[in-house]
């Protein structure tokens, strides 16, 4: 198939999707425009999209991530293509959801609870499909770190939204965060959260504020904890100026090349922490295959498909409290042959039933019925 593979941003995993698209045999165009202020409309960007799709032939238009501009954009060209999609972002950053339910998307998600929520709203155009990772040779690395963390720190407007909120309301908005900090696996504030709490504020902004807010404190608990027991490592593009104190001994690094630096960091951390974004359902972010796929020891955050895909304690490690990750940290940090074990089954795993081209066959496989 001929495939025109647009992009807005240089995502993570865009080499690595493009590499598999040509290694199983289809023709890719590779094109990138400059992101967009508004991703729902942008006159420029949808001329240029219809300009390309006119003056060369196609089969469908591929993206990671949905993009609803360049949704319009496919589904208003002279010649309507499949749009498909492959999200490795949770949740889909799309209130209007005029654009996903066009009939030439094909939309894959990897949090099947994320996928259920859609097509309960009606949006048919959703399908489930786990990430993956590139099949590649193991590197042993020595250990510089007994513990890291590689991601953003959230910082959000929840303190700001607190300040000017009522007392009752910022004491209902502080018992939801609390319930969320304590359950893993359900994404309770956009559960229990209405939209009429905030004015000019919606249910789902305020639950992904929500959801932000939790992740942060988790994150900063771990760090402020395991630094004191422990080389940790943090590798974040957040501002940590007014944290060090917090994080004791801590190493903190800006963020890395994706494809060099953080197999590196991975492999050269003796646990590796992945407490997930809680605005995620059920499905296993892309960093936590990341780092099984390098060989190197993960304690996620109890995500549902986790659980499901790998047996805990012999392919991967989770928790489900930040009691338990201490414990589990403290525990594989001390215990080399057990951790290289887990590390070693989780690579296995990642390696044979993760790997970027069986994903893609799967992906041009449901493309191929939407075209008959």
């Amino acid at each position: 198939m001929k495939i025109l593979f647009l992009n807005i941003y240089k995502l993570y995993n865009h080499d690595a999707v493009l590499k598999a698209l040509r290694k199983v045999g289809h023709e890719v165009r590779d094109v990138f425009f400059s992101t967009p202020d508004d991703f729902y409309h942008d006159d420029n960007l949808e001329k240029e999209i219809k300009k390309l799709l006119s003056s060369e032939r196609f089969d469908l238009v591929f993206t990671i991530n949905f993009w609803p501009v360049i949704a319009y954009a496919v589904h208003d060209a002279k010649v309507i293509l499949p749009y498909i999609s492959w999200s490795y972002d949770s949740p889909l950053n799309c209130d209007d959801l005029t654009s996903m339910a066009f009939d030439n998307n094909i939309i894959f998600l990897f949090d099947r609870g994320e996928t259920l929520y859609f097509k309960n709203q009606g949006i048919d155009t959703v399908r489930h499909l786990s990430l993956a990772v590139e099949k590649k040779p193991f590197h042993r690395t020595a250990k510089k770190y007994d513990f890291s963390l590689l991601g953003s720190l959230y910082e959000s407007a929840w303190n700001e939204l607190m300040q000017r909120a009522p007392e009752r309301q910022k004491g209902y908005m502080e018992a939801i965060l609390f319930s969320q900090q304590k359950v893993y696996g359900e994404f309770l504030s956009d559960m229990i959260l209405t939209d009429d709490l905030f004015p000019g504020i919606s249910k789902k902004q305020l639950s992904f504020l929500t959801a932000q807010e939790a992740t942060r404190r988790d994150r900063l608990t771990l760090v402020s904890l395991l630094s004191k027991r422990g080389r940790f490592c943090l590798v974040t593009g957040s501002d940590t100026s007014g944290l060090k104190g917090l994080f004791g001994e801590t190493k903190i690094l800006p963020k890395m090349d994706y494809e060099k630096e953080m197999p590196e960091l991975f492999r050269s951390t003796k646990v590796n922490l992945n407490p997930p974004l809680r605005a995620i359902r059920t499905g296993i972010n892309l960093r936590a295959l990341d780092i099984m796929s390098e060989g190197a020891f993960l304690l996620s955050g109890f995500l549902p498909e986790l659980f499901e895909n790998f047996t805990i304690g012999e392919e991967a490690e989770a928790y489900s409290s930040l009691e338990e990750a201490l414990d589990k940290a403290l525990f594989y940090a001390e215990n080399d042959e057990a951790r290289e074990s887990i590390a070693m089954k989780g690579r296995e795993k990642c390696q044979s039933a993760f790997c970027y081209e069986d994903r893609i066959e799967q992906i041009i496989s449901e493309a191929k019925k939407l075209l008959s």
